[in-house]
């Protein structure tokens, strides 16, 4: 038997975009991801990082659109999948790889919430497996409006 588990700690570089948000069943939300790769080349002043993309569905897209955005951090689990193959101009064109998010693979990251340059977003619930550290910034100034911080920002760590 073959394990198929992806997990990612990753960052969101671009604005997230829901579809079907009214609709918590059928919500979709297809994301990229930055992940950074565990070798600086000798030289290089930046560790590369891959773009890797990802699709969640229901309820764990309504979770990601809702807690996190632009520049925050995360951890996810899924299964990596291709879409299935096309044809264009006459040929079979390869389905694109994406990861699939499983529900509850989600989960926050040290370090969101409150922050510049953080994307956090609304607090009305949701839960995590991991715990977040104090930012040391309590306003939301620089946010987006109507977004409202991560709602593990404010506790403190118990480990």
């Amino acid at each position: 038997m073959a394990i198929n588990q992806v997990t990612l700690q990753a960052r969101i570089p671009f604005d997230l975009e829901i579809k079907n948000a009214d609709d918590e069943k059928r919500a979709f939300l297809g994301f990229t991801v930055s992940v950074r790769r565990n070798y600086k080349p000798e030289g290089e002043e930046y560790y590369p990082e891959d773009l890797i993309y990802c699709k969640a569905f229901g309820n764990t897209a309504t979770f990601i659109n809702n807690y996190f955005g632009k520049g925050d951090n995360l951890i996810l689990q899924g299964e990596l999948r291709r879409d299935e193959d096309y044809e264009k101009d006459g040929e079979t064109q390869k389905g694109q790889m994406y990861v699939h998010i499983t529900p509850g693979g989600v989960h926050f990251q040290n370090g969101n919430g409150g922050g510049e340059g953080g994307g956090s977003k609304k607090s009305s619930g949701g839960s995590s497996k991991s715990s977040s550290k104090p930012s040391g910034k309590s306003s939301s100034a620089g946010k987006a409006p109507g977004k409202k911080l991560n709602p593990l920002a404010k506790k403190k760590s118990i480990i």
